[in-house]
């Protein structure tokens, strides 16, 4: 395989594979695969602040649930939370390790 395309295949991985992960089988975005047509754009975009907001939008109260509107985001938002597991995509070991070091400067 040429080089150029194993650094493309190398970086759609990790973006859609571990910052941007949402789903288990991992399916390339294709707005991300058309933005590897720039590499040099592609590694200047801010993709801490995408995989953040993409984090933080499934943590937020539902407006739909299959399909339909939600009468109360909130209602919704608490009976998620009352389940024993709870799937967070994004890149969530961002928010852990940024819980650690404020607990740790807080400790000092």
């Amino acid at each position: 395989m040429d080089e150029w395309r194993r650094i493309r295949l190398a970086l759609i991985i990790i973006l859609d594979g571990v910052l941007i992960a949402s789903q288990q089988i991992h399916r390339p975005t294709l707005r991300y695969v058309q933005m590897l047509d720039d590499v040099d754009a592609f590694l200047e975009f801010p993709w801490g602040r995408e995989s953040f907001l993409h984090t933080v939008r499934c943590m937020k109260p539902p407006k739909f649930e299959k399909g339909n509107p939600v009468d109360s985001p909130v209602d919704m938002l608490v009976l998620k939370l009352k389940q024993e597991t709870f799937r967070l995509t994004g890149f969530p070991l961002a928010l852990q390790f940024t819980r650690f070091q404020s607990h740790t400067h807080v400790a000092l």
